[in-house]
């Protein structure tokens, strides 16, 4: 049983009742049964005037007592009473302002992830063999006030089980009740009889989810397992990271239950995380990438380095870079395979964890986590060697297009513009002339990697933008937002890396300059009465050469069919603009050098950011002013004033609220 396996118990709520020992509490500083032995037997050591030296504390009480101490048998001899066993106890259990300062005897991740499962309503039903109150401190951070049970007199009085929406059951007492607690080997043979019906019940009516339990000491509880349990209907599943006690292991094969091999805050942490995605989903079956995202959020928002993130990232994109399709070159083993478009759809399927795990780190981590996948970008730009079909040997950069486009659009949702103009900026092999770099902005460019699929941009974002949706939980308006507003960038960039740009905006700065003089000198015309009819012409020769100028730069840009909305704003120069990239335009202009753009560096000066914000609307407005045309009915007509240039539809076809100015 798998603890994805597990987390359907959010479809069956309340199956399962929960069992758990000190070894959960165990991170929090509190120790665990054999801890308490051993520094008893120090103190008792200490008390005779005994210098220990190297040796064991508990290997000394067997050499002086002629007996292995056990933590009954060491409570027995040492305190008699119950009321003498609980005041030697509390100081395990109570919390010292320095620990409260440090972090420790406080709920941990595991008590955390309980208290979520049962706010999600998987869990209702807790024994703890603890005598800490850690557990019933996560519910009340949660917002959950649970039934309490720590002595038999209270199992009499309290609701049907199915009645209560959580109940914490201490089975061995609690440590501020001294006559409720259970220590010693004979007060653990045998419990009072409300508390083995109430035990009984429990496992007559639900599985049973063990963690931190040693199933050693606590005979009566082993014995009523071993009894009651219905392995058959709900199996046993036991947490532990390291092996089984004896006793453990032998009731674990007896009930043909499953050991998970991890700590418990990991184990419930992610199990927590699996029931929310899976309940958020309404999902059927296990879903590996809303469980991975989920965890990797929250490991994100701790204060420590988010090692799960880092090593499931890194074992996604070990398992993605050994695909079995990418290791296909010839027409045979692509037909074998299924052809082009299966090899594509099974990448793609593949490619889904790591991109979203990509995207969660380009939008929730930092820079000392870019490290983690920005590497892989340049990775999957390669090529597999070999002679062969173009679109086979090409086929792992499908995968990193996948990640450069959840990478950016993640940068542009969040506002992250240092990381988005590294990334952007990062040069890879030129895919044609291996001894030339390009810019990552200019190689993934959808219609150069997707091979055979045309229009590349509507592909790519009808398959990863939900991906996106659901990692990033933001609306599908604003999704396809920030995606436009990526493209932008992303073009721009490649625009800003050629060689010729440098020369290419002092010429525009010129001609631009030309066209102020122009059109100030045609103001005085109009103004004095001078020859208005020249310096009109003159103005017109200025603009023009001014937009020939502008047209340099965009014959520098690449203007495929990708996911960019334009319009016609009835311009006589160019019918269609790029809605985005003129909204970036007018926010530049405004901000002009407190703009984030320039701040984060990814422009020196407000001019050049603006002239390349002017030619990559102008470069993918002449797409969208062709798509348009292109819709003229025979006969003549209405121009469309709107275009998607992926799907070739206008606003009103695809149905979107959205208007453009």
């Amino acid at each position: 049983m798998e603890l994805l396996t597990l987390a359907h118990l959010h479809s069956n709520p309340g199956a399962y009742a929960l069992l758990i020992g000190a070894g959960t509490s165990y991170s929090s500083g509190i120790p665990v049964a054999w801890g308490v032995l051993v520094d008893l037997c120090r103190q008792v050591a200490r008390a005779e005037g005994v210098d220990l030296g190297q040796e064991a504390p508990e290997k000394w009480w067997e050499r002086t007592r002629g007996e292995e101490p056990t933590y009954g048998r060491l409570l027995e001899r040492l305190a008699k009473t119950p009321a003498l066993r609980q005041a030697l106890l509390e100081n395990y259990f109570e919390v010292a302002a320095e620990e409260r300062e440090a972090g420790l005897k406080q709920p941990t991740a595991a008590h955390h992830g309980i208290a979520r499962l049962v706010a999600d309503g998987a869990i209702k039903v807790i024994i703890t063999l603890n005598f800490d109150r850690l557990i019933e401190q996560a519910l009340r951070a949660a917002g959950i006030e649970p039934t309490v049970i720590t002595h038999p007199s209270e199992v009499d009085g309290m609701r049907p089980l199915h009645q209560l929406d959580c109940v914490v059951i201490h089975l061995h007492g609690d440590y501020k009740n001294p006559d409720s607690m259970l220590n010693t080997d004979a007060e653990l043979e045998r419990y009072a009889s409300q508390t083995q019906k109430l035990i009984e019940r429990i496992l007559d009516d639900y599985g049973l989810l063990v963690a931190g339990w040693s199933a050693t000491y606590d005979i009566a509880l082993r014995a009523a397992i071993e009894a009651r349990h219905n392995f058959v209907r709900y199996p046993l599943a036991w947490i532990e990271p390291f092996a089984l006690s004896e006793a453990g292991s032998a009731l674990l094969q007896l009930k043909r239950g499953t050991l998970l091999q991890t700590t418990a805050d990991d184990a419930f942490a992610r199990l927590a995380d699996a029931v929310t995605a899976l309940r958020t989903r309404g999902a059927a079956h296990p879903l590996t990438v809303p469980v991975a995202v989920a965890t990797a959020k929250r490991e994100l928002s701790g204060r420590s380095v988010a090692v799960g993130v880092h090593d499931a990232l890194a074992s996604a994109f070990s398992d993605l870079h050994q695909h079995p399709d990418f290791l296909y070159s010839d027409s045979k083993q692509e037909q074998e395979a299924g052809g082009y478009g299966a090899i594509l759809a099974r990448i793609e399927e593949s490619v889904r964890l790591p991109a979203a795990l990509t995207a969660t780190l380009a939008y929730w981590g930092g820079a000392g986590t870019q490290s983690w996948w920005a590497p892989e970008l340049e990775r999957f730009s390669y090529r597999s060697r070999g002679d062969g079909l173009i679109r086979l040997l090409s086929v792992r950069r499908v995968a990193g297009l996948w990640l450069f486009y959840a990478a950016g659009v993640s940068a542009v949702a969040t506002g992250r513009w240092k990381a988005l103009d590294a990334m952007l900026r990062t040069t890879v092999t030129h895919p044609h002339r291996s001894n030339n770099r390009m810019s990552l902005a200019e190689f993934y460019e959808p219609e150069q990697i997707y091979y055979e699929h045309a229009p590349a941009g509507r592909e790519l974002f009808a398959k990863l933008s939900p991906l996106l949706i659901e990692t990033l939980a933001l609306s599908p308006t604003a999704i396809e937002d920030v995606w436009q507003r990526f493209e932008v960038l992303r073009i721009a960039a490649g625009i800003s890396a050629r060689d010729r740009f440098a020369s290419a905006l002092v010429d525009l700065e010129t001609a631009a300059n030309q066209v102020a003089l122009r059109e100030r000198a045609w103001e005085e015309a109009n103004r004095t009465g001078g020859d208005v009819g020249g310096a009109q012409t003159l103005r017109f020769e200025a603009h023009q050469h001014w937009s020939k100028k502008l047209g340099v730069l965009v014959n520098m840009g690449t203007f495929g069919r990708v996911h960019v909305l334009t319009a016609d704003r009835m311009h006589p120069d160019d019918h269609h603009v790029a809605v985005q990239a003129q909204k970036l335009f007018a926010e530049v202009e405004t901000a002009q050098d407190s703009h984030p753009f320039i701040e984060a560096g990814m422009y020196a000066e407000v001019g050049a950011l603006l002239a390349v914000l002017e030619a990559v609307s102008r470069g993918l407005g002449r797409v969208g002013g062709e798509l348009a045309w292109s819709r003229l009915p025979r006969g003549g007509g209405a121009v469309p004033m709107t275009m998607w240039l992926d799907t070739a539809e206008t606003i009103d076809e695809r149905g979107t609220l959205f208007v453009p100015d």
